[in-house]
């Protein structure tokens, strides 16, 4: 199985096991004289095993990551460098949305807002780090593609 696929059953049973939860959820109590639509000790040992099974295949991944050379380290510090371009394009992009200034002046009296960024060079930034993300992220999903998965 190539990497690829395994991130993607991963995500599967990602939201299995949050629907089987939110089942759960729903069914753990009833109105006295009511049944659940689904016993919940019925789907405990279901929810286990998608448990265990997600471990397994965390794990795998984990194990191919650290041991794929990727640029100048491992596909590990590359999907680490990718989320935290992330971060940065997230919390750029929120601070540039901060800085936009509708002003909503009907008399003199109001109080006059003024930006303490300069938003050009802002946009300039998120561009430049959104291109950095974009490159790095089609290096992680072409290795994804062509790598095995690790036992």
């Amino acid at each position: 199985m190539k990497l690829a696929e395994a991130l993607i059953v991963r995500g599967d049973l990602q939201k299995k096991i949050a629907q089987l939860r939110s089942r759960m959820k729903k069914n753990v109590k009833v109105q006295e004289g009511e049944i659940p639509a689904e016993p919940v000790k019925e789907l405990l040992p279901v929810f286990d095993s998608l448990m265990s099974e997600l471990e397994s295949l965390i794990k795998k991944i984990n194990r191919t990551n650290g041991a794929t050379a990727l640029g100048g380290g491992t596909l590990t510090d590359a999907v680490v460098a990718r989320d935290c371009l992330r971060g940065k394009i997230d919390a750029y992009r929120e601070l540039y949305d901060a800085a936009a200034i509708l002003q909503a002046r009907y008399s003199r009296s109001e109080v006059k807002f003024i930006r303490c960024i300069d938003t050009v060079d802002l946009q300039k930034n998120i561009d430049a780090v959104s291109k950095q993300y974009r490159e790095l992220d089609t290096q992680i999903q072409a290795a994804n593609w062509t790598i095995e998965l690790a036992e």
